[in-house]
């Protein structure tokens, strides 16, 4: 007895890295691609203006309240940078959903860690201010990696789903 396995929805990937808009595509599809691709230039713009910033926020001795142990958190911080540019440089050349989907899981995963080392390192010193600015802070931190572990939970599973849907979704 022979068994047949169905075969898996990523054995039969054709990835699409063609940067050209696809002259088959009907107009209003065409336009929409470009505008994706022109976004995702932009972020990657963005992020890296942000790398620049997170790079030099000590030199430049600004905020005020930033201590020095920020240093032990930079390396992350640039880590998730990198990543999500190097996802959305993907992007440019390949946006399909389940693509977008595991890699958003994964950058999530970096920003998650970023954060986790930026809590833990807590390179703020608010001892200049009468707010509790240290409580809030930390609130800030825990509600940016729950909503960061619920973002890789939903992703997660968009991305089950679109592979349950075949290579094109």
């Amino acid at each position: 007895m022979t068994s047949t396995k169905p075969a898996h929805p990523i054995a039969d990937l054709e990835l699409d890295f063609d940067v050209e808009p696809a002259l088959d595509l009907p107009p209003t599809e065409r336009r929409e691609r470009q505008a994706r691709r022109v976004g995702y230039l932009v972020g990657i713009v963005v992020n890296a203006v942000l790398l620049f910033i997170c790079n030099n926020l000590l030199e430049w001795e600004w905020p005020p309240f930033l201590t020095e142990a920020f240093t032990d958190a930079l390396p992350y911080i640039n880590a998730s940078i990198v990543a999500t540019m190097v996802a959305t440089a993907i992007y440019v050349g390949y946006d399909r959903g389940w693509f977008k989907s595991l890699t958003q899981v994964v950058t999530a995963g970096f920003a998650l860690v970023a954060t986790i080392r930026l809590y833990d390192v807590f390179p703020f010193d608010y001892a200049a201010y009468d707010f509790p600015w240290e409580a809030t802070t930390r609130v800030v931190l825990i509600l940016v990696m729950v909503a960061t572990v619920l973002g890789m939970v939903v992703e997660s599973v968009r991305f089950l789903a679109r592979l349950a849907d075949g290579p094109s979704g």
